[in-house]
């Protein structure tokens, strides 16, 4: 696994739930506007906030993720966020983890603050399809992340 720090926020904010939008991003290959206003659209058609699991959960739901009930390694510990990065390869997902939310695209963590050593709570799950590849490479590339990607999550690992 590899961690990228980068902030999408066009602003370079990243407070008071704006992970939710950041992950979500990365997630969907989607930029930020057009995230926050689904899921502000979202939260208004159930009455709540835009960055509420409620409403991510919806939003995931759509985009074609699939939810997964926290882990425990064989220690009875809760799985760390590298852990369930290195454990799921060739998928992208999201982590909910120290109220805060955050995405790795194939082993390829991307958010403001490393957050892997953090027990990781609900996740979700999208398998890569090679049709979406295209789409994850040029949206690295736009956001000039994708170096980093080929180097790291190509067969290689830091961990």
């Amino acid at each position: 696994m590899y961690f990228a720090k980068y902030n999408i926020n066009p602003k370079k904010w990243h407070s008071g739930g704006d992970c939710v939008v950041r992950a979500l991003c990365y997630a969907t290959q989607t930029s930020w506007e057009k995230v926050y206003d689904e899921l502000c659209y979202l939260g208004k058609k159930k009455c709540r906030m835009p960055n509420d699991p409620c409403v991510y959960k919806i939003f995931l739901k759509k985009h074609g993720f699939i939810e997964h009930k926290q882990l425990k390694n064989d220690f009875g510990s809760w799985l760390k966020v590298k852990d369930l990065i290195n454990r799921y390869q060739n998928v992208i997902i999201v982590i909910h983890c120290a109220h805060h939310l955050t995405a790795a695209i194939n082993g390829f963590q991307i958010d403001t603050w490393d957050c892997t050593s953090k027990p990781a709570g609900k996740f979700y799950i999208k398998p890569i399809e090679e049709k979406d590849l295209e789409k994850i490479e040029s949206y690295l590339y736009e956001h000039k992340l994708i170096t980093f990607y080929k180097e790291e999550c190509n067969y290689e690992s830091r961990d």
